[in-house]
């Protein structure tokens, strides 16, 4: 057999330096691409922030009420929701807050955003800071984890902040219709909230929407992941409490994420991504960004660990309290944080 010509062994190591060089761009471009969408990174663990300890017991009572005593609460039952709302304001009164109501009428019947105000004392800190939780659930469903647990833990972060002072306004919310049918649609209560907000001309510095905050799993394989290949960036275990958002949501996510790490809270992790893409946009952040307003989500993945997500088996008794407990310290974090230049 005849050996190769020089020339033939040339052009041969130029195809293959060429098809290493391209598999090396491949690596890099999706390397860049897991750094974007796990991101925005924090490099060093911020100063610890002091928060208070939660109680798993008040949190689990009043997923109780919200899924038991108030079940159905979804569009179709007002009286219930009614309960919900009443009791909301009750509590957000109770933490010093100053309580207003956001009304408005649909064909479907009269639906209530509740609202807290707690203003700041530094009238030249510019901007509202703004954390929000819907207080209805999907159809017939007990909606425990969607979402009693994230109004319970707003209402005991509100408990263990009371009295407390920060330089920025802060508005607390329990928003009407963030489930079907309303869902992306301008008769959510939070869609109507931030047209009233840029009506009004008020500013908003950050915007956090909790949404399904109770379900955890340290099993194996118990946390799938929105995209395909992404087990390798967040693991397979439904232990830690995630932030999302948008391409243009990394103030947001980090400000989130720095907080969370600077309390006794639980791990979290960060996706960002287009809103094309879907799951990031998935509760009432997204009215805010309709209306060009700041917004992230946090959640413990809803749809995505949790499999009695807007079935009937969404039950108190599934949720797991504690580290429910835990998630309160790093929101009252996100007070701190927030309050920050």
């Amino acid at each position: 057999m005849e050996e190769s010509s020089p020339r033939t062994r040339t052009w041969r190591e130029k195809l293959v330096t060429i098809a290493a060089i391209l598999v090396g761009l491949a690596l890099l471009a999706a390397l860049a691409q897991a750094l974007v969408l796990r991101g925005p990174w924090i490099l060093f663990r911020p100063a610890a922030i002091e928060t208070q300890a939660a109680s798993a017991q008040r949190l689990e009572a009043d997923v109780r009420f919200m899924s038991i005593d108030c079940h159905p609460r979804n569009y179709q039952h007002h009286e219930n929701r009614r309960r919900v709302t009443d009791m909301v304001a009750a509590r957000f009164s109770e933490a010093g807050l100053e309580v207003s109501f956001q009304d408005f009428e649909l064909r479907e019947g009269r639906f209530r955003n509740v609202l807290g105000r707690r203003k700041g004392t530094d009238p030249t800190a510019s901007g509202t800071v703004i954390i929000g939780a819907h207080h209805d659930s999907c159809f017939s469903t007990p909606g425990a984890d969607d979402n009693a647990s994230a109004v319970a833990a707003l209402l005991e972060m509100l408990r263990l902040t009371a009295g407390n002072e920060y330089r920025r306004d802060q508005l607390f919310v329990s928003f009407a219709n963030e489930e079907p049918p309303f869902f992306g649609g301008k008769d959510m209560g939070s869609h109507r909230l931030a047209e009233k907000l840029v009506a009004d001309g008020e500013a908003v510095h950050f915007m956090l929407a909790l949404d399904m905050l109770g379900y955890y799993s340290d099993e194996k394989g118990s946390q799938p992941s929105p995209f395909p290949g992404m087990k390798w960036l967040y693991g397979d275990r439904g232990d830690f409490i995630a932030v999302a958002g948008d391409l243009g949501s990394g103030p947001g996510l980090k400000l989130v994420k720095r907080a969370f790490l600077a309390s006794e809270s639980l791990p979290i992790r960060s996706l960002r991504s287009p809103r094309e893409l879907g799951w990031v946009n998935l509760s009432d952040h997204s009215s805010f960004w309709e209306n060009g307003l700041p917004g992230v989500m946090l959640t413990d993945t809803g749809p995505l660990r949790n499999r009695n997500y807007h079935g009937p088996g969404d039950t108190a008794d599934t949720l797991d309290y504690e580290k429910l407990a835990r998630v309160v310290r790093g929101l009252q974090a996100v007070l701190v944080v927030a309050d920050e230049d």
